[in-house]
């Protein structure tokens, strides 16, 4: 580093010139193009007030340093722009993996409720096997499930009520046995011989709301229980898809 001394001692040759300082840390010999100085008009002991002393070693020492020290700042925020780019890569890709994984399974909700049907499986019981209530005769389709008890065919209600496209109904579907049956909604497609083909509506647990499914089966007009009015439509999300009736269900077990 530069040093300001004042000097005490001066000798001049023809190219050299030769300093010293009182603390006899600087005794050197310098070109004389390179020392810069101030002279007075005598030649004693204050002719030269001052002077920057600044060796060639010393140059070329401040130089390597000001390279390494500028290699270490550019390495230093080389690194640490590297870790924000890759912090912010991070950071999108978690928001877009959330993202995806919130919409796939909207989407597979949607899905879900929009296509959902009639789970069908067996009911069995401990002495003997009781009748599928299948929407079809063959045993290769499916059977509607629930968990009630089958209605006594004692307990039906009047039949032979004429139907169109369009109108809904409640009708008996029976088990294989024909010993007994179980009530659900349908919505009359066309008509078809002796009877019609519908498609079936599933009820909601605890509420008499009915949701669409995929099931459709034939049905005669000795298996109409009740002609439904005309159904409503909910406004509401949470019953999206869904129809009621306005009419008196209640003495219905419609499954």
């Amino acid at each position: 580093m530069a040093r300001s001394v004042r000097i005490y001692g001066y000798q001049r040759h023809e190219k050299t010139a030769s300093i010293y300082t009182p603390d006899q840390d600087l005794n050197l010999d310098l070109v004389i193009g390179d020392l810069v100085y101030r002279e007075s008009s005598t030649l004693d002991h204050a002719a030269i007030k001052a002077v920057t002393v600044q060796p060639r070693s010393q140059l070329s020492l401040r130089y390597s340093q000001r390279i390494y020290y500028r290699t270490v700042i550019v390495a230093v925020l080389y690194r640490l722009v590297s870790g924000v780019i890759v912090c912010l890569r991070k950071i999108f890709y978690l928001q877009a993996t959330v993202q995806h994984i919130v919409d796939t399974r909207l989407y597979f909700k949607m899905a879900k409720r929009k296509e959902e049907t009639f789970v069908w499986c067996h009911e069995k019981d401990s002495s003997s096997d009781n009748s599928d209530f299948s929407l079809r005769e063959s045993d290769e389709d499916s059977n509607i499930l629930s968990e009630e008890e089958d209605i006594d065919t004692a307990s039906s209600g009047p039949n032979g009520t004429s139907l169109l496209p369009g109108d809904f109904a409640v009708v008996k579907v029976y088990g294989k046995t024909k010993e007994s049956f179980r009530l659900y909604v349908s919505r009359v497609s066309h008509p078809s011989g002796a009877g019609y083909i519908g498609t079936f509506y599933k009820r909601t647990p605890q509420t008499m709301r009915f949701s669409e499914t995929l099931e459709e089966s034939y049905f005669s007009h000795q298996d109409v229980v009740h002609k439904l009015s005309t159904p409503i439509s909910s406004s509401s999300a949470r019953f999206k898809d869904m129809i009621s009736f306005p009419d008196d269900l209640s003495d219905l077990t419609i499954y």
